[in-house]
Order: C-alpha cells, then structure tokens, then sequence
C-alpha cells in the first residue's frame, strides 16, 4: 500500500519545532518531503485548562499524595482524555479517505472507524512512573489506557531496542518494533556535503504550512567543507555539556570539577567550558571560563544559531551522567563530527558497542576521571579520524531515512 494521507495526532502543535524535543515537527516534515499529506491535529487540552491544572489541581494532587503523582500525568488525567478522543474522533470522521493515524505516543489510538493507527514514541509512561516508585490509583488508570491502545493499533513502534523488548514481553497482543538506529532532530539548516540537500522550515505557529514552506532557516545558505571544520575541531580549546538541570544537574557539576582539576595545568589556561541545559543560577558558583546558556530553543531562531554554533566549535561533547546520557544531543553532536565522553550506558552500548572510535566511556564518575578522559581525547594522536568516525557513525540517522524505515514496514 502507497500511503499517500496520514493523520498526524500530537499532543502539542507539530508545526512547532519546540514541541517533544522537536521530533513530531521533524517526523511531519519529513513525510511531507515523501509527499505524503499530513493532517495535523494538536489533541492537547486548551492552554487555559493545562494552565488550570498546572497552577491548582497538580498542586493539590501532590499534597493529597505526598508528591507521589508524576507531573506528565496532566496529559493522562480522565477530563483532559475525554478532549483529546472527542478530537480524535472528529478528526478521523473528517479525513475517513487518510491511509493512517499516526499517533505520536503510546495513550491514544483510533478507536471510531476503520483507519489503522501507528504508535511511535520511547519509553511507556508505565515504565517511566516504575522508575519513580509504585504506581497509584491515578497511575493505573493511565496505564490500563496506554494498554489498550498499544494492544489495538496496526503498528507500535519504539525508538528504542531494549524498550521495544521490555514491550513485547508485556503486550503479547501487540505489534511492537524497533527500527534499527535512531534518527536526529537536526535543525540546523547546514549543508554537510550533500546531507542537506533539502533543509528543514520553520514558521510561527500562526502560519499555514503553505507559509511555512516559504521561509528558510537563516543559516540554510551555509555549506560547511568538511575540512574547514574538522581543522577548526582540531584547534578548539572548547568543552561541551548539553543536558537539563532536571536529569543532569549534578553530571554537570561533577564536569566542573573536572575542569578544574584541568586549569591548574598551563596546557588547559585558555580552555572554556560551554553548558547548555543548566542557567549559571543552578550552581553556587563557576570558575572563570564557564558560560551556562539556560535551555536553548531550537525553534527560536537566536537560540538555534547559538545551539549549532556550539556544536561546530565544540572539541568534545561530555555527558557523564552514569546510567543514561541524555542520548540524543549526543548522536546530534556526533553528527556535527564532534567527539563524546559518555559512560556506557546500556542504550548506548547497544547501539555502537562496548568500543568506540569516536570518543571514550567514562568509566569512573569522578572528577579526576572524566578529567583524564578529556585530556586522552584532546591530546589523540589523530583527533581527525575520531571526529569522522563520529559522524559516519550517525550519518545515516536522518528523518528521511527514518520515514522510509516506517512507509517500508507498514506499506
């Protein structure tokens, strides 16, 4: 089957990149590219309801339980899951002509005519609520809908391979996959060679589509010779750390410490230290060649200029947090010919294996540990090729790649 229409249901507008990391927007885009029609339908609650729950009924609900309810409960709550179905609903009667639903998540599925569903998201909200503790009353109610839709779509798949296993061993009625790889939310508009013979738009969210084609990125013009870069790399005196305060906060602190250790040596005088993630309000104090950024805004295009030109300057991405090291920025950075200083994680393991060429595994969570792995990378002996090998590694994980991956499965 050739699909030609898809309804496409995110909570949030996927004409905005800001919305999920900006995967809904680049997921979109890029069926468009395959010249698919995409009937976009944000299934959110109006603002002025979330804002409702947010100020007064979350609040509540965290002092009634003891703070035991997960804040990305909002999107589950019965009130706001009786909106998104009326929505979906209405939709699906409109375009009855679409192929398919594609359902950016695993809690919703099209349950009102014969329009088959795709669930695409990472991790289940019950696994994610397992993490924190033993699900409450509310919690399974949310589960017990996750469920349902996971068993009743055409397809379900995940980003992730131990995720999508972990699914399978507990909806034995479904149709779980994992596609091989990953993909990268890139939005810078650059030209790597040929990579971006199309780069992505963006718009306001007040704006049509047709709008939104018309205007380019910025940077879209730039062509990056691969050379040039990899020479600029090779001169940097630049470290990277991309996180969010809220998982990797003390990753971040735990690198300062590191470059500390680094500056009492004359070799590193010159060396600064750039965070994305974290604002300098997040910590007590910074050492003199440290520049927290906040949270940078991919679809802002200020924000976005500084994000990129992060990432081109950058000698290594560091990101240390043990367990799980905010993945994607790091396939991103990788993709930008940057090296990485990860701990080996199991996603991560899986993915490019216990041996990498394109950086080192921290080991050991300490200061003077990640410290000596930041000098290893610094001071190779062909930083170069540990710079392509970083981004041939990735160079595949683009969207349009992906979305082949999806038409291939389903068609």
């Amino acid at each position: 089957m050739k699909l030609k229409e898809v309804i496409f249901f995110t909570i949030g507008d996927s004409t905005s990149a800001s919305v999920w990391s900006n995967v809904p927007f680049c997921f979109s885009k890029a069926l468009e590219q395959k010249d698919i029609v995409v009937y976009r339908v944000n299934i959110s609650a109006p603002q002025w309801l979330v804002s409702f729950y947010n100020l007064f009924l979350r609040r509540l609900i965290n002092i009634l339980t003891i703070g035991k309810i997960h804040a990305c409960y909002a999107s589950k709550t019965h009130w706001f899951k009786i909106i998104a179905e009326k929505k979906i609903k209405k939709a699906v009667i409109k375009h009855s002509q679409a192929d398919y639903c594609f359902f950016m998540g695993y809690g919703f599925y099209n349950k009102w005519n014969d329009i088959p569903s795709l669930l695409f998201s990472d991790w289940t909200f019950e696994t994610d609520i397992k993490k924190r503790g033993k699900p409450g009353p509310l919690h399974c109610r949310a589960i017990r809908q996750e469920k349902d839709a996971i068993e009743n779509s055409a397809y379900v798949i995940s980003m992730f391979a131990e995720c999508a296993e972990e699914m399978k061993k507990k909806y034995h009625k479904a149709n779980i996959h994992f596609l091989g790889g990953n993909v990268i939310n890139d939005l810078s508009g650059l030209r790597l060679r040929e990579t971006h013979p199309n780069p992505p738009c963006l718009g306001r969210e007040d704006q049509t589509i047709d709008e939104q084609e018309k205007i380019e990125i910025s940077s879209s013009s730039k062509i990056i010779y691969i050379d040039d870069l990899l020479e600029k790399k090779a001169k940097s005196k630049k470290l990277l750390f991309i996180g969010r305060k809220t998982t990797y906060l003390e990753a971040a602190k735990k690198l300062i410490e590191a470059y500390k250790l680094l500056k009492r040596e004359e070799d590193y005088k010159d060396y600064t230290l750039d965070i994305v993630g974290c604002a300098t309000s997040d910590f007590e104090s910074l050492p003199k060649g440290v520049t927290c950024y906040g949270f940078l805004n991919k679809s802002e295009e200020r924000d976005r200029k500084i994000y990129y030109d992060l990432l081109l300057n950058a000698k290594v991405l560091i990101n240390p947090t043990p367990k799980w090291g905010a993945y994607s920025s790091t396939i991103e950075a990788m993709y930008y010919y940057t090296p990485v200083i990860v701990s080996p994680y199991e996603t991560f393991v899986n993915e490019f294996g216990r041996i990498i060429d394109f950086g080192l595994y921290n080991e050991h969570y300490t200061a003077e540990g990640i410290a000596k792995d930041i000098e290893t990378v610094f001071f190779n002996n062909d930083y170069k090729s540990l710079c392509e090998n970083a981004h041939n590694r990735v160079e595949k994980y683009t969207w349009s790649n992906y979305v082949d991956k999806v038409l291939k499965l389903i068609s």
